[in-house]
């Protein structure tokens, strides 16, 4: 369900018309699963606040990917957009994401203290985010193997 999918007052409505659960019971039941999941280990969580639902457990590594709009666009480009439809895909999806983080966990999700490791992927290729993720990954599990 994208972040911003279904606004409160079409949510309340289907619920009272029981047609979906409600916004917050998918919130709660993302919540468990996320915490579920990340107790488990070996796990990669993508979105849905994430690093916020997982703050604090010491088998948690936050990460952060970042990169430039110009650079976010010419990938889309790449996958077949348009740059304009491009560019508007990207600026609703931010927008939905920091609205979902700032409802659901009162946060900014460009508060870089909310992560351990924050990466700009502008100039590094695929191989080179592998290799810095597998080493702060390698480095959390040595530390809490000490």
């Amino acid at each position: 369900m994208p972040d911003d999918a279904v606004s409160e007052v079409e949510g309340s409505i289907n619920e009272i018309l029981v047609r979906h659960p409600s916004l917050w019971s998918l919130f709660e039941k993302t919540v468990r699963t996320i915490v579920r999941l990340s107790r488990m280990g070996h796990s990669i969580i993508v979105g849905r606040g994430g690093n916020f639902i997982t703050h604090g457990f010491s088998n948690v590594l936050n990460v952060r990917l970042i990169g430039s709009e110009e650079v976010r666009i010419a990938q889309m480009v790449k996958l077949g957009m348009s740059a304009g439809e491009a560019l508007k895909f990207i600026k609703e999806e931010d927008t939905a994401r920091k609205n979902y983080i700032k409802q659901h966990f009162k946060s900014d999700i460009d508060n870089s203290m909310s992560y351990d490791l924050t990466i700009n992927t502008d100039k590094l290729k695929d191989e080179e985010v592998v290799e810095i993720l597998v080493a702060a990954i390698n480095s959390k599990w040595a530390a809490l193997n000490a």
